[in-house]
């Protein structure tokens, strides 16, 4: 990520402080679940819990093993404060999205917020899968509090899962030991747990099973794409939202973990490498006996993995198991599991990684990345002034890495007789604190969670949130996101190419960035 962003989180962490809903005087409730009674709050109106375990510690023995679910308990468990996030490396307020809290390798815990009057029929459910490239980030992080959400009638559920080393990991003697053959994926099938622990519970808390919405934002979205094309996530889910982030996206955000499960194998050799476990025939158990700081410190992780190729990167695998292909040729064939989608972009998505990058390092990556093609992209977008919102660089990686694999989804769901809805996010606040970097990746959270930073939310912005709150509660609700009083959003088809425009005013439009988006699909011989 770039380094000038770190100027700017002081900055946020104020604003953070300053997000969500106002106190008051907390009342102890209390649900059971298959494992065992859990106990919450009440705060204005909404049952909170926080910091369920929804699968057993992964830690000891249980390190880059599959997800086992929780064994019961019988007294109550009390959920009252967020649990542990995954370990992860430090990063500033802006970089990682939030404060993260308390960090840890046992770190499998979700949170719920449930309107406490709701109605006899039980309510969709929303399930959030944070971002952070598959390295930082948590459930607990201010600005995902779900308790706006659930006033608009759902159950807000946010979750941990294992990130980095902990939750990607690719080694032959885990292949060796696992059950299908396969390693890695580990954060992904936490995922797929807490789900399924959804599936077994979320009734006792006023949701429906059967209406269970997935939503996340850039990896969150990745992994939701992901689970899309999963075997074993089907059924878990009756929706999917993906903000900034589709199957097709890690291919070129993540360039030292494009996804193939031989670069991770690279990646998984060179960590037993540097904890001094490459030529053994044990190194698993001996690197199962490494704290997880020693692990974290052999993986020198970094976000400048993109164009600085910092550290080393551990992201999802196309395996040949939970993930049989590559999710290019997946989506085009079609394999997505048969619920509704939304998803779409911001205008300004490559904004806050090209900050710093000169003209030179950009033309260096396009030309490590596409070869051959390298020279017809840079006379079409040269890096000068690759940095400015509008230079033509900044709009070709905006559409390569966010725009492009949204509206390629769309398309591939579309042509399958399935039903997408896209959109373009291009609001920038009039108080906003970073404005120079205009609608930013993850701008939107906000809106969507209805967590306004208060000394920046103007009547135009509470009104942009509260309508893509209504659509998004909506389309948990019936996966369609329209309502009378919402101005209509129609479904995606290939012919007229359309979506929904959400800024200071929200209209429907076509073709977006079309220009751009097909030359970016031509050069990524997607057809």
């Amino acid at each position: 990520m770039v380094t000038k962003l770190s100027v700017v989180a002081l900055i946020l962490l104020v604003w953070l402080s300053l997000i969500g809903g106002g106190c008051s005087k907390d009342s102890p409730v209390a649900r059971t679940t298959a494992n065992g009674p859990v106990e919450g709050i009440i705060q204005d109106s909404i049952e909170v819990y926080r910091g369920i375990p929804y699968a057993e510690p992964p830690v000891g023995e249980n390190r880059w093993r599959e997800p086992r679910p929780h064994k019961p308990w019988k007294e109550n468990l009390r959920c009252v404060e967020f649990r542990s996030s995954c370990i992860q490396p430090k990063v500033s307020e802006l970089e990682g999205g939030g404060d993260v809290g308390k960090t840890s390798e046992d770190c499998l815990y979700l949170n719920i917020w449930t309107p406490v009057k709701r109605e006899k029929k039980r309510l969709p459910v929303m399930v959030w899968i944070h971002g952070g490239a598959f390295m930082t980030g948590s459930g607990s992080v201010p600005i995902y509090s779900g308790d706006n959400l659930a006033r608009k009638g759902v159950v807000v559920v946010t979750i941990n899962y294992r990130l980095g080393p902990f939750g990607f990991l690719v080694h032959p003697d885990l292949s060796r030991e696992a059950s299908d053959g396969t390693a890695g994926n580990y954060g992904l099938k936490d995922q797929i747990e807490a789900l399924k622990w959804v599936k077994r519970n979320i009734a006792s808390f006023g949701g429906d099973p059967d209406r269970v919405t997935i939503f996340g934002e850039s990896a969150g979205a990745i992994s939701v794409g992901y689970l899309l094309l999963a075997p074993s996530a089907k059924g878990l889910f009756y929706g999917a939202i993906m903000q900034s982030g589709a199957p097709t996206t890690q291919k070129y955000v993540m360039p030292s973990a494009r996804g193939s499960l031989t670069q991770a194998l690279v990646t998984g050799k060179e960590l037993a490498k540097r904890l001094g476990y490459e030529a053994r025939k044990d190194a698993v158990r001996e690197m199962r006996m490494k704290t997880p700081q020693e692990i974290m410190k052999a993986a020198d992780m970094s976000l400048d993995f993109i164009f600085k190729n910092k550290g080393l990167v551990f992201a999802p695998a196309s395996d040949g198991h939970f993930l049989a292909g590559e999710p290019d040729k997946l989506v085009a064939e079609g394999r997505l599991h048969d619920v509704p989608v939304l998803l779409g972009t911001n205008r300004d998505e490559a904004s806050l990684f090209t900050g710093d990058i000169s003209p030179a390092e950009y033309k260096d990556w396009i030309s490590i990345n596409f070869r051959n093609r390298a020279t017809t992209i840079i006379s079409r977008f040269p890096g000068e002034g690759v940095g400015d919102l509008n230079a033509p660089a900044n709009r070709f990686l905006a559409a390569l890495w966010f725009t492009e694999p949204a509206r390629f989804l769309a398309r591939s769901i579309s042509q399958k007789g399935g039903r997408a809805y896209l959109y373009y996010f291009r609001h920038v606040p009039k108080y906003g604190l970073i404005k120079e970097f205009g609608s930013f990746h993850g701008q939107e959270i906000e809106y969507v969670f209805g967590n306004l930073g208060k000394i920046l939310s103007t009547d135009n912005d509470k009104a942009l949130s509260r309508s893509i709150m209504d659509y998004w509660v909506n389309f948990a609700a019936t996966g369609d996101p329209n309502s009378q009083k919402l101005t209509h959003w129609p479904a995606y088809d290939v012919k007229r190419d359309p979506h929904m425009e959400l800024g200071t005013a929200i209209t429907a439009g076509t073709g977006l960035e079309k220009e751009i988006c097909d030359f970016v699909e031509k050069v990524r011989s997607l057809k």
